[in-house]
């Protein structure tokens, strides 16, 4: 499917208990995949895509700029992120404490992992959350997040990171 070349699965051997841990390195295959498909039959199998997905032709512009970017996704798995929305709000409720969610330090280990391969390709990072980073404790570490995005995605031009905002309480992503 061609979904597949276009998605690669998240996070490294890393092991955490707010996060799923399904990051495949595939160091034992080429990373760049889609440049051993001749560009007619790549273009042909994106137009299935968009005929089968029903994707205005903007959007589809938009998509095919991301050719070449490796994608990973980070996503937040701390306890709010994996309840229903009837758990954690109402109009007599208080929402729950929140989980750690060590952004940083999943953050760092792809950037090492990737390391190699941002040399060759761009690497497209989409972090979703629904709160403020924090340490394994739950400290918050926001100033440790925008030193990171700073100083540590290197080059920043090949490394854009795309946050997504997984919350209505924007309070909790005003770092954002």
């Amino acid at each position: 499917m061609i979904t597949k070349q276009y998605i690669q699965p998240v996070l490294s051997s890393l092991h955490y208990t707010n996060y799923v841990n399904n990051y495949n390195d595939n160091r034992n295959q080429p990373y760049h995949q889609q440049s051993f498909i001749p560009d007619q039959e790549r273009m042909a199998k994106f137009q299935q895509f968009i005929r089968r997905y029903e994707i205005n032709t903007t959007f589809a512009s938009k998509l095919r700029g991301l050719d070449g970017y490796e994608i990973v996704f980070i996503c937040d798995d701390s306890g709010s992120m994996n309840k229903y929305l009837s758990d954690v709000s109402g109009p007599y409720k208080k929402a729950p404490t929140r989980c750690p969610t060590p952004i940083v330090k999943i953050l760092r280990q792809v950037l090492k992992d990737k390391r190699n391969q941002i040399q060759e390709r761009n690497l497209l990072i989409l972090l979703a959350t629904d709160g403020q980073p924090t340490d394994d404790m739950g400290k918050p570490r926001i100033d440790e997040l925008r030193q990171c995005l700073l100083r540590e995605r290197i080059p920043t031009d090949r490394i854009p990171v795309t946050i997504i905002a997984c919350t209505g309480n924007y309070k909790n992503i005003q770092y954002n």
